[in-house]
């Protein structure tokens, strides 16, 4: 076991510039936005907002089919939420629009359930978590996908739960944690 090892982290969905901040606050590697159609004009605002707030994480938009080719320039990657993979880096998406992959320089991550262990040979996998439960060590992944919840009201979050789960995340990272075997 590597102990000097830093588990990343992707949190989606995140849909509003308070949570946005305080994931960007706490070192978060990796925001996911939902790039809904029928809220395009909203999902290009809140993306606007993070880049001009937010430093550190890459931004990752999360979709089935991608509708708008434009909206990808704003972006670092590319979530397919039915292929449960995620990439860092660009893409292109061929002329029908109906298909889209990511470049050769690209970084590929899968996405795997808690219930799917043991994992996989695949490489860089994120594994889901939940906040409720410790982050467990696990040689096989490189990270984890947490789902941080939404304000209740525009700038009111109890960050507690997260909160929690980031702090014992830094431990995991200092070399203590629960243990899962590979």
């Amino acid at each position: 076991m590597n102990l000097s090892r830093r588990y990343k982290v992707f949190a989606y969905p995140v849909r509003d510039l308070t949570i946005g901040r305080y994931l960007a606050a706490r070192e978060v590697d990796f925001i996911g936005i939902e790039l809904d159609a029928e809220q395009s004009g909203k999902t290009q605002q809140l993306i606007g907002q993070f880049r001009e707030w937010l430093e550190g994480p890459k931004l990752i938009g999360i979709c089935k089919h991608p509708e708008d080719r434009t909206v990808f320039e704003n972006l670092d990657g590319y979530c397919h939420a039915w292929e449960s993979i995620f990439y860092e880096g660009s893409s292109t998406i061929d002329d029908t629009g109906n298909s889209e992959s990511p470049n050769k320089d690209s970084v590929l991550y899968h996405i795997n359930n808690v219930v799917a262990l043991p994992l996989s040979d695949e490489e860089n996998v994120f594994l889901e978590s939940d906040l409720h439960e410790h982050p467990p060590v696990h040689d096989a992944i490189c990270g984890f996908v947490i789902h941080p919840g939404s304000e209740s009201q525009t700038g009111i979050f109890d960050f507690e739960l997260l909160d929690g789960w980031l702090d014992r995340l830094e431990e995991l990272n200092e070399g203590e944690g629960l243990r899962l075997k590979a």
